[in-house]
């Protein structure tokens, strides 16, 4: 046999290249994933980083408040333990001691009362009554009814009118410290709404001050103070320097109980906790007492 090399098919057929199309090809990047983008990983975790310092302060934070309040809890417990912590009356006596010579119908006798809470803790609020009230309560009322007159004027209302005392109120002449309605006149007082609102006296049916038993309500109105927290320190009155003793422990024990009946009522699980309780005057030293 020759060396010959016999091909079955032309030379050109088989050293010619394929053609190849790029037209359907996917353009560069087009379905690369996100995490493949230039930086995209780097960046990643970076914001990994920083929402682990966030959680970390986080829990740095919930541990320094936690270990704030059981600080709060062992003070007042050693508070009360405390050789200088005495019962009411003698505090009161030290009291008395140092206001002599001073006005004692101008001094006043106040509660400073810790409220322990964590940080979100809703605030209280709320009212409560005095059995010996630090001060005659001028109660006005707006009602057409000449029945529901009566019975406000029976129960202590100071003032009792209608349209005649929406003017008065109109022209300036505001001589009450609580204001109550029978809805009758709930329409006519949205002349006065302006005025008696920004000072918390308009009436108002949720907070019980419209109503037709006026004589029932007013009546519990007497003597009663409403409260309101803005600092972890609560500060009430409870008497005067002229008070009796047995007067002021009505008070404090009246004061006391209806916070503690405010704090049982509410339904957050972080509501606040009595802590240390400090009886004191504008000029005496404070003295933490038993209650």
């Amino acid at each position: 046999m020759s060396g010959r090399l016999i091909l079955s098919r032309p030379l050109g057929s088989v050293l010619k290249r394929p053609t190849v199309s790029f037209a359907r090809l996917p353009a560069p990047g087009r379905f690369a994933s996100k995490t493949e983008e230039p930086g995209q990983t780097k960046m990643d975790a970076k914001q990994q980083a920083a929402h682990r310092e966030r959680q970390a302060l986080k829990e740095q934070t919930k541990k320094a408040e936690k270990r704030k309040v059981e600080r709060l809890k062992e003070e007042a417990r050693a508070a009360v333990k405390s050789p200088l912590c005495m019962d009411i009356e003698t505090a009161l006596r030290y009291i008395r001691a140092i206001e002599v010579g001073r006005p004692a119908q101008s001094t006043t006798i106040s509660l400073n009362i810790s409220l322990i809470a964590e940080k979100g803790a809703a605030l209280l609020q709320g009212t409560y009554r005095l059995p010996r009230a630090l001060k005659e309560q001028r109660i006005a009322v707006f009602t057409n009814s000449k029945e529901a007159a009566a019975e406000a004027k029976k129960a202590g209302a100071t003032i009792v009118g209608a349209d005649d005392l929406i003017k008065q109120v109109k022209d300036g002449v505001i001589n009450f410290d609580k204001a109550y309605a029978t809805p009758d006149m709930v329409s006519r007082l949205n002349q006065v709404a302006r005025i008696l609102g920004p000072k918390g006296l308009m009436p108002s049916a949720k907070r019980g001050t419209v109503t037709n038993n006026i004589y029932s309500v007013i009546s519990e109105a007497a003597g009663e103070t409403v409260y309101k927290q803005t600092t972890p320190v609560l500060s009430v009155p409870v008497g005067r320097a002229h008070f009796s003793d047995y007067e002021i422990i009505r008070n404090v024990v009246a004061v006391t109980d209806a916070l503690r009946e405010n704090i049982n009522r509410m339904d957050s699980k972080k509501a606040p906790q009595l802590g240390k309780t400090i009886i004191t005057t504008t000029r005496s030293p404070p003295i933490v007492i038993q209650v």
